[in-house]
């Protein structure tokens, strides 16, 4: 469906070329590194969250303050 929509449309063959490989692989890994930044942002903002009621902040704003993505750090 989408590489017939990118033969008419575009001109674009993905069809058993090496960026219709490229794209399969990307898709196929997306779940391996999709868990790892998941954890990573799961800790790390729950290490914030417990910083901020130690300095004192309510949980109102921690709430509303936490929605920026934490600095996560992924470890192989």
């Amino acid at each position: 469906m989408a590489g017939a929509f990118l033969k008419d449309t575009f001109g674009i063959d993905i069809i058993f070329s090496f960026w219709g490989v490229a794209l399969a692989a990307f898709i196929a890994g997306l779940p391996l590194i999709v868990k790892q930044v998941q954890a990573a942002i799961r800790n790390e903002t729950s290490r914030l969250i417990e910083a901020a009621y130690v300095l004192g902040k309510s949980p109102v704003a921690t709430f509303f303050r936490s929605f920026s993505l934490p600095s996560a750090k992924i470890s192989p």
